[in-house]
């Protein structure tokens, strides 16, 4: 689970890493200024943070309404002795 995670954020944290090997910490005040200098509306930042959970919940929802969520049942081709 943790892979997917690094592999997500690797680069931007590697970014992040070598601005402030190179450029120190006004490097990385000019970074992060760049990076919030664009202005959202407020609900598009409440979309892109409530959406996903929202979708997530309703999926579960959907397979507890449905009656999926059975225990999964796992039989080995040996028995263990």
């Amino acid at each position: 689970m943790l892979l997917p995670v690094l592999f997500s954020f690797g680069p931007s944290l590697a970014g992040v890493i070598v601005t402030g090997l190179f450029l120190d910490r006004a490097g990385l005040k000019d970074l992060a200024r760049r990076t919030v200098k664009k202005r959202v509306p407020a609900r598009w930042i409440l979309i892109v943070l409530l959406v996903p959970p929202g979708v997530c919940v309703g999926s579960l929802l959907a397979g507890w309404a449905l009656g999926g969520f059975a225990p999964y049942r796992f039989d080995l081709p040996v028995p263990l002795t």
